[in-house]
């Protein structure tokens, strides 16, 4: 039985059919292992080959705090009334200060993400 099964799965690897199918419940289970792994397999495979090819061009060119205030292409905001508003309004660099004055000030979290 264990040849048989070798056989299957060796033939399922190469892309051929193979007879007999195996018969045991060992057998069948060992195909179905393999079976499973390589569609697993093959669809990582292809989920990261096509986020590769997809974002691959698409880099975001900020990479500080003056390309963000720089640029006018992407928008920004704080939640108001929040730790991180009035911490960035009482920093001693004005840059910090203009995050908050330039950007959107947003009621919450949701208002964000719209």
């Amino acid at each position: 039985y264990a040849y048989n099964s070798a056989w299957v799965v060796a033939a399922g690897l190469v892309g051929q059919g193979a007879e007999p199918f195996p018969s045991s419940l060992s057998g069948r289970f060992l195909l179905f292992a393999w079976w499973f792994f390589s569609m697993v397999l093959m669809c990582m495979y292809t989920a990261n080959l096509s986020a590769h090819l997809t974002l691959e061009g698409a880099e975001i060119p900020i990479h500080e705090m003056r390309d963000l205030l720089n640029q006018d292409e992407y928008g920004w905001g704080v939640i108001g009334d929040r730790n991180v508003e009035s911490r960035l309004l009482n920093h001693v660099d004005a840059q910090y200060q203009k995050l908050v004055t330039n950007g959107q000030r947003l009621e919450d979290l949701g208002e964000g993400k719209r």
